[in-house]
């Protein structure tokens, strides 16, 4: 179980490697910025596999899709996603410290840890239902 004091403290590690204090957003590169650039031509109205091609599931892509579509072509709700999304100490500290993106890799294992969760207790119909639409 995760204290408030704990999640307060790992999202403030991640706060100060996603901004430049108090706000500025800093540019990381990596995979994500595909994603990025796909969400970025889905909110200007293409359309993946018809307009650009895309080899992976479009998960990442809708996500950045509906934050631009939200917030605006900007950084800081990308930065934010990572900062709400990823703030579990081990991922924090032993792996994730300089390779802060969300892609269809972690977001993957998120649905899989799930369905797992839900059908490690009883597998019913409804639970297998449940699951089944995690990871489809």
């Amino acid at each position: 179980m995760v204290r408030i004091s704990d999640a307060a403290g790992y999202s403030g590690y991640l706060y100060l490697n996603l901004f430049q204090l108090p706000n500025l957003p800093i540019w990381l590169s990596g995979d994500q910025t595909f994603f990025w650039m796909n969400g970025q031509r889905m909110l200007h109205g293409e359309r993946p596999y018809l307009d650009f091609f895309q080899f992976t599931p479009p998960g990442a892509d809708i996500f950045y899709f509906a934050l631009f579509k939200a917030f605006g072509p900007r950084i800081w709700p990308l930065k934010f996603a990572v900062l709400v999304l990823l703030s579990t100490l081990l991922f924090l500290t032993l792996f994730y410290t300089r390779l802060l993106n969300v892609t269809h890799h972690y977001s993957s294992v998120l649905a899989f840890m799930g369905a797992t969760a839900i059908l490690i207790r009883e597998p019913s119909p409804r639970r297998l239902a449940i699951a089944g639409a995690l990871l489809g």
